[in-house]
């Protein structure tokens, strides 16, 4: 059987992972690339876009506020791909609001903290099909989750995302 994800025969797009002259990874652009030789001439290193930098932040505590944030870079733009929000309960139940900013607007989750400190809240897992871009170059986007509240022995917040080649 065919690859379902194979290109189209006669399509013409390709997409090939190389190596310029640097020794940077990225990817050869445009269509009929031609076979991946590797980026070794000034004109093939310039046919490569670099591969962008993944960063992922975690925070873990108990009963306490978390952040976890794609720090600002100097003239690079952050694009946030997703992030997740796990923990247990809290000695009484309660509801709080996760919030996501850098992105240009404040972006809220609503979290429903169960009560008792032995169960757990439904997993919050977000994985985004198209990345969303910080407001601006030079911009942090920043993933904060208040205390899950008094009697918490465990929360989690992780951010995905990368900053721009």
């Amino acid at each position: 059987m065919a690859n379902p994800n194979a290109v189209a025969e006669g399509s013409g797009l390709k997409l090939d992972l190389v190596t310029n002259g640097a020794g940077e990874v990225g990817l050869k652009r445009g269509y009929d690339a031609g076979t991946p030789t590797g980026a070794t001439s000034p004109a093939k290193a310039q046919a490569t876009a670099p591969m962008p930098s993944a960063m992922v932040a975690v925070d873990t505590d108990a009963a306490a506020a978390l952040q976890a944030s794609l720090p600002a870079v100097a003239s690079k733009r952050n694009y946030l791909t997703g992030f997740t929000i796990t923990g247990g309960g809290a000695t009484s139940a309660g509801l709080i609001r996760a919030t996501i900013t850098g992105i240009g607007v404040t972006w809220g989750i609503d979290i429903a903290i169960p009560a008792g400190v032995t169960g757990a809240i439904t997993p919050i897992v977000v994985m985004l099909p198209n990345p969303i871009p910080a407001s601006a170059d030079n911009t942090a986007i920043v993933l904060d989750v208040p205390s899950f509240g008094s009697g918490n022995t465990v929360a989690s917040c992780a951010i995905f995302g990368y900053v721009s080649a």
